[in-house]
Parts: C-alpha cells; structure tokens; sequence
C-alpha cells in the first residue's frame, strides 16, 4: 500500500523543522523573525509539492478549495506535532542545556519584538521565569493540543493558493 503524500510530506516537513530546531540550537542560534521566514517557506514548498503529486495521482489539473484544504491540513498537522514532541523530549530529557539555550533565545525575540513597538526596557522584568516554564514537558505537551487548530488556520490561507477550479465552459 502507498503511503499518503499528506503523510509523506508531513514526516519530511517534521525531519527539517527538527533538523532546523538542532541547528538553531547548537550550530547558529537564529532570530526568531529569520526562523518566522524559514517555517513559512518550509509550509509553502512542502505544500507545493504535495499538491502537485495530489494533482498527478489524480490525473486532475483542477482542484477545489476542500480539495487542497484537506492533505496541506494533515500534512502540517502531521509535523508540528511530530516535532513539537521530540522537540520537549529533547529539551527535558535528553539535553537539559538546550532548554537554557531556547530560554534565551525567546528572551532575545521578545525583548527585539518590545523594542520595536516602543516598550520601556524595564518591561521584560520578570518575564524570564515565564518563558522558562513554557518550556517544561508539561506545558510543551499541552501546546500539542492547540496544533492542529493552528494547522486549520495556515491550511486554510495556503490553500487559497493552490486550489484552482475548472471554469465552466473555457477551454
């Protein structure tokens, strides 16, 4: 039996955004917008690809909204919670460190994000024993929960841009 491509390209969009997770960790740390841009492009060109063998499997060039709506759905659905899982067994369990590291690293981002709009600087006092917990296995697990709410959100904006429907009449 074949495997689904929305499964297919959901363990492929897991195995890069996990390999993306360890290399902003270990190699690169990197800002939060730059790994913003890199989450957008990675949806946008595994969503390409698994529409395009959807529409080959099918021998149909045309496709409707629930159409495209449904694998780009399971698909992103498939790899956020995949690597939201090992990313808070990898954070809690298998590399302590790398927790401090992300800590900091969402420090960065907010105390970047408070500049541009303006916030006094003594704002971020106290918010670092927040960002901490939101790193406890725990609280990463019950985040898995609200993914594929999330998953509906962006599948829905990305596949307005990949349906496309026959027009009747126009050849």
């Amino acid at each position: 039996m074949n495997t689904p491509h929305w499964l297919k390209y959901g363990i492929y969009y897991f195995a890069l955004s996990f390999v993306l997770f360890l290399f902003g960790i270990y190699i690169i740390k990197l800002p939060g917008l730059v790994q913003f841009v890199l989450g957008i492009g990675m949806i946008a060109l595994f969503s390409r690809m698994l529409i395009q063998d959807v529409k080959t499997d099918s021998g149909n060039q045309y496709m409707t909204y629930g159409e495209a709506f449904l694998p780009i759905f399971l698909m992103l659905t498939v790899g956020l919670v995949l690597s939201s899982i090992l990313s808070a067994v990898w954070v809690n369990f298998v590399d302590t460190d790398a927790k401090d590291i992300m800590i900091e690293q969402s420090m960065d981002t907010v105390r970047w994000v408070a500049s541009l709009v303006g916030a006094p600087e003594d704002a971020m006092d106290g918010q670092e024993d927040e960002i901490a917990g939101n790193f406890e296995f725990g609280k990463m697990l019950f985040g898995v929960i609200w993914l594929p709410f999330m998953s509906a959100i962006v599948a829905a904006i990305t596949a307005l841009f990949f349906r496309k429907e026959e027009v009747i009449g126009y050849k």
